[in-house]
């Protein structure tokens, strides 16, 4: 059974969508010294964050009693998140929008600790 209703889940997914713009132009603007639009959808939304949160606050929910599992569970949901929706947008979209290949650690450049 899920934690959340379908409505919640939506509201959860746009709204963390949003914000997840809002940070992800922010930060890269400071950055780059210049307006960075971020994101390739018209509008102020990221769907990958949207995708992403909901996801983790789902998936993590049986152990939020437990700090130590919801980091745990939390890490790996996300890395795992994260991988596949590079994989997904890179083979149907043909799309590359992030590439941690600089970074040690990394997974095909996908994910980096």
């Amino acid at each position: 059974m899920l934690p959340y209703s379908l409505s919640e889940i939506i509201v959860l997914f746009f709204t963390y969508s949003v914000i997840g713009w809002l940070w992800e132009t922010f930060y890269c603007s400071l950055k780059d010294h210049h307006y960075a639009y971020r994101g390739f959808l018209f509008g102020p939304y990221c769907p990958v964050y949207g995708f992403a949160v909901t996801t983790i606050l789902i998936t993590t929910q049986p152990v939020q009693h437990n700090i130590f599992l919801l980091f745990i569970v939390g890490f790996i949901v996300a890395s795992i998140f994260e991988y596949v929706a590079s994989w997904f947008l890179e083979k149907f979209f043909h799309l590359k929008l992030w590439d941690y290949s600089h970074l040690k650690g990394n997974i095909q450049g996908r994910v980096a600790p």
